[in-house]
């Protein structure tokens, strides 16, 4: 393969030098001890914020050393929980090799049909911007890079029903996923960022609510039950963890990027994180997140308007909700 293909697919989303060790940070502290009463909208993203911030846990040390463990705890104790497909991993060996091949990458893929079908679909898709269909995973990873495309097999092969039951819910976290993957993608190249946080933000976007199937896949009951005015306060006080958080300590598990990882855990309260003087990963998911949730109303999204402030940046959100429209998103 030519050399700029090649450096491409050897950038990689994921860094095997975490192994893991960062889900220790998004271990749950004094979470219950937030009692917030109003329910509106906006209100409701501030108390993602103060609930976000009892969630992370800035001392992973500490936490390995006998902190508290609810959201490890919460892990351990699931029975469905996503893993990472088969393909993936084919597919991560083979961009971390000396030489990562095209028609290597095809090969593999052929071996699971049906992930092909569902990536194929993707690729050609508002989500990706082609102008063109493509035909198969050779040429789709010639257009879009080995990077992407091992990105989308992630994405696609965790959102899987574990039963029939399953299907509607899970198909919905899907098509909103992909909407708010696609839309944060389309933020940072309005906002003039490079290809890698570009991708990262469509993968931070793609896998942010991954932490719903898990909640959803083993405590059904509870989880229909939730109040969504109140939502990370009832999920804290049901399950131990917000969705957010588990998202965020999957992501991590995985060994994906502290970016993406930062995205999914932080997708309802940035402003959680450290002060930040430009429009990162992070921002791009919460506001596409929030923009859906919203009917793609900038008015009506319940935004975390701290950060956006902070930013300078609040005029900016209609034009980065009509961004999905004239995507087709």
């Amino acid at each position: 393969m030519g050399d700029d293909l090649a450096d491409e697919a050897l950038l990689g989303f994921c860094d095997f030098g975490l192994m893991g060790a960062r889900a220790k940070s998004f271990i749950a502290s004094d979470s219950r001890r937030h009692g917030i009463t109003d329910d509106t909208r906006r209100t409701n993203s501030n108390m993602d914020q103060t609930i976000a911030t009892s969630m992370i846990d800035n001392d992973p040390a500490g936490a390995r050393d006998g902190g508290d463990a609810r959201l490890e705890q919460l892990v351990e104790r699931v029975r469905h929980l996503p893993t990472l497909p088969d393909i993936y991993l084919k597919l991560q060996e083979e961009v971390r090799s000396a030489d990562p091949d095209i028609t290597r990458v095809a090969s593999l893929m052929e071996n699971d049909p049906a992930m092909t079908v569902k990536v194929l679909q993707l690729v050609n898709s508002p989500l990706m911007g082609l102008r063109y269909d493509v035909a198969d995973v050779r040429q789709a990873a010639a257009l879009i890079g080995l990077r992407r495309l091992t990105s989308l097999v992630l994405a696609s092969g965790v959102f899987r029903p574990v039963s029939h039951l399953d299907e509607r819910l899970i198909h919905q976290l899907w098509q909103d996923s992909l909407v708010v993957g696609g839309l944060s993608r389309l933020i940072l190249v309005e906002e003039g960022h490079d290809a890698r946080a570009v991708e990262e933000a469509q993968l931070a976007g793609l896998l942010h609510d991954i932490g719903e199937v898990v909640l959803f896949q083993n405590w059904r009951d509870d989880y229909m039950n939730i109040d969504h005015s109140r939502r990370d306060r009832d999920e804290i006080e049901s399950f131990g963890a917000t969705h957010a958080a588990i998202s965020g300590y999957l992501c991590s598990s995985w060994n994906l990027s502290d970016t993406v990882v930062d995205a999914a855990r932080l997708h309802h309260a940035p402003s959680s994180q450290q002060s930040v003087d430009t429009v990162s990963v992070t921002t791009a998911v919460h506001v596409a997140r929030a923009l859906v949730d919203a009917g793609m109303d900038a008015d009506a999204a319940a935004l975390d308007l701290e950060h956006l402030e902070e930013l300078d940046v609040v005029a900016r959100v209609p034009g980065w909700a009509d961004l999905a429209s004239e995507a087709g998103l």
